[in-house]
């Protein structure tokens, strides 16, 4: 026999050779690859990536693993501890979907039904004139307002102690619902807090220990919960900082109530939960499958939103994805789930849009070119087309009593709200009527003529981490404010459904309203009795005699509707 290295080089040998060549030029190219995705995610991440910045904790999950994390920044700034995929962060309304996957799974064992009224739960809300069903609160479209708004108009700071008897009762005292169940689809955090409760009064069990008895510790979810008590101790927890000049200030919150938020959870428990959504080791496939079923309206139209999850289709491909924000925490999960990808950004710092970066990570493991995430806003606008000029003018929404002006300053259309409020924005064309909003929170504007009438009508679309509000507004007479009497305003005016009243008094020349535990609001002055400020509206109206008898209050998003206010 030849010794080994003088046998000849037979067809077999050369083949597996072969095979070999093929697996290492596989395996170097996938090793390239992945090594230039991670520093193309590290590029998008740079701004954050240091000793004196809080930020943000990114993982790529892939067919159930984890194929790259990273932190960037540090999980706390007092005590000089970076953020890890280990890091536990608040992922505010991100948390939605845990509330609903446990109203889902209490469903699919017949504990409830989703067509139950909820009075039958909670006996202590009124009797409004249509019944809201559980269903209505999974999808956002109960008409209930909105807690998160209602406190600071009550006169309540959600950085004081909140119980949940304390929102309940709030919300008990609303004589009426924004509109009737099922018409409309208005993001509500009040449903999903409602829904928490519910689930305490069926099973006997807090949210947190439900949900920790059948997803949490089920998925190996270890260092997940629903963080109910605020004195708790949550080893590795980052803290939720804000801008503050040059530096950063922490956000300081006593606010502990869950369902519309309050989960804590990291990025590798994250990778468990993601998982679940393919191999259904919890709840099962149909149980998965009513979660990933968007609802729908009276009129049949059909909703972006199942439980908890905006279902959407993005770039030709189906999305499943929720944000969060509060507390100083922004959060995103986002899935495309025939590509089996996902990628969950968890940040602790306000100004960071993790939707963005994140979507900006997957069209990089998607193969698409991502935009910068980093200089999202920044783009300078382009001059306006001509013509443009006949869009000039103020619009306004006619149910909520919101306004918008719309200037042109250098040859630039420029929106904003008297008072302030998530405008002014300059307006980037994309077409002839159609503008883009170039600021951190993305919008679109359309201008077109009404039908009839030929009154140019403007819609609004403005996309945040929780929704796409659509607003309608239409050509309006603005009010001249020189020489305006604002004496007549001026009063006390008290609200039952928020047991408070304010104060409208004239200082300076400036309408200004005072109440409890707030600071001083000025308000301007848009149409004829209707004022605007601080994200508010108030619509005054007026007894047969033409004098000021009260007014109505509408917020900005339309969450909170017609709440009336009657003169002392």
């Amino acid at each position: 026999m030849l010794p080994v290295d003088q046998r000849p080089i037979t067809a077999q040998r050369m083949t597996f050779c072969f095979v070999c060549f093929v697996c290492f030029v596989l395996m170097l190219t996938v090793t390239t690859t992945a090594f230039a995705q991670a520093e193309q995610v590290d590029t998008l991440f740079a701004k954050w990536s240091r000793k004196d910045s809080p930020g943000c904790a990114v993982g790529v999950i892939r067919d159930g693993q984890l194929i790259y994390q990273r932190g960037y920044g540090m999980a706390s700034l007092d005590h000089d501890v970076p953020l890890t995929s280990r890091t536990v962060f608040y992922i505010a309304s991100t948390s939605k979907q845990f509330t609903a996957m446990s109203i889902a799974l209490l469903a699919t064992r017949g504990k409830i039904s989703l067509t139950d009224d909820i009075r039958r739960y909670l006996p202590e809300l009124p009797r409004w004139d249509h019944p809201v069903t559980i269903a209505h609160l999974v999808y956002h479209t109960s008409g209930i307002p909105d807690f998160f708004v209602l406190m600071p108009l009550a006169g309540r700071r959600l950085e004081d102690t909140i119980t949940d008897e304390d929102i309940i009762s709030l919300l008990a005292r609303q004589p009426r619902l924004n509109f009737r169940p099922g018409d409309q689809f208005q993001y509500s955090n009040s449903g999903y807090f409602l829904l928490g409760v519910i689930i305490t009064r069926v099973t006997g069990k807090s949210l947190r220990q439900f949900a920790e008895d059948s997803l949490f510790a089920p998925l190996g979810m270890r260092d997940t919960h629903f963080h109910d008590d605020r004195t708790m101790v949550v080893p590795r927890r980052a803290t939720g900082y804000v801008a503050k000049g040059d530096g950063f200030a922490i956000f300081a919150t006593l606010f502990d109530r869950v369902g519309d938020g309050g989960v804590m959870t990291t990025i590798e428990d994250l990778v468990r939960w993601d998982r679940n959504f393919y191999d259904a080791r919890v709840g099962g496939r149909a149980m998965l499958d009513l979660a990933l079923t968007p609802g729908s309206l009276n009129d049949g139209t059909k909703l972006d939103y199942g439980f908890g999850l905006f279902i959407r289709e993005q770039r030709g491909l189906r999305e499943v994805s929720h944000g969060g924000i509060y507390n100083g925490f922004r959060a995103e999960l986002v899935r495309y789930p025939e590509q089996r990808l996902s990628v969950a950004c968890l940040c602790n710092l306000y100004s960071i849009d993790p939707g963005k970066l994140a979507r900006s990570v997957a069209d990089l493991y998607l193969g698409e070119d991502p935009k910068p995430a980093s200089a999202a806003g920044e783009s300078v606008p382009a001059t306006a087309p001509s013509g443009t000029e006949r869009l000039v003018g103020t619009y306004l929404a006619s149910q909520s009593g919101l306004t918008i002006n719309i200037t042109l300053q250098e040859g630039r259309l420029i929106a904003a709200m008297p008072g302030g409020g998530v405008l002014p924005q300059t307006l980037t064309p994309i077409d002839a009527t159609r503008f883009r909003g170039v600021n951190s929170l993305k919008s679109e504007f359309t201008f077109s003529p009404s039908t009839g009438s030929g009154v140019p009508e403007l819609r609004v679309r403005l996309t945040s981490a929780i929704g796409e509000p659509e607003l309608l507004l239409t050509r309006a007479k603005p009010v001249s404010v020189d020489n305006m009497r604002l004496d007549p305003y001026a009063g006390s005016y008290r609200s039952e459904a928020l047991d408070v009243t304010y104060d409208l008094v004239v200082r300076d020349g400036r309408l200004v309203v005072q109440s409890r535990q707030a600071p001083p609001r000025l308000l301007f002055a848009t149409v004829e009795d209707l004022f605007s400020g601080s994200g508010l509206n108030y619509r005054f109206v007026r007894d047969v005699q033409q004098r000021i008898s009260g007014f109505e209050l509408n917020d900005l998003t339309g969450r909170v509707r017609g709440i009336v206010f009657t003169r002392q």
